[in-house]
């Protein structure tokens, strides 16, 4: 694999890890809103 398609994945990957963080943090509000 070349440097570059591992810097892309490792970019992908902390995008990705970065958004569930921040869907989490509004997980909570969005089930209070539904209930």
């Amino acid at each position: 694999m070349t440097l570059a398609a591992t810097d892309f994945l490792e970019s992908v990957f902390y995008t990705q890890l970065t958004w569930s963080l921040y869907f989490n943090e509004l997980t909570p509000v969005s089930l209070k809103l539904e209930s």
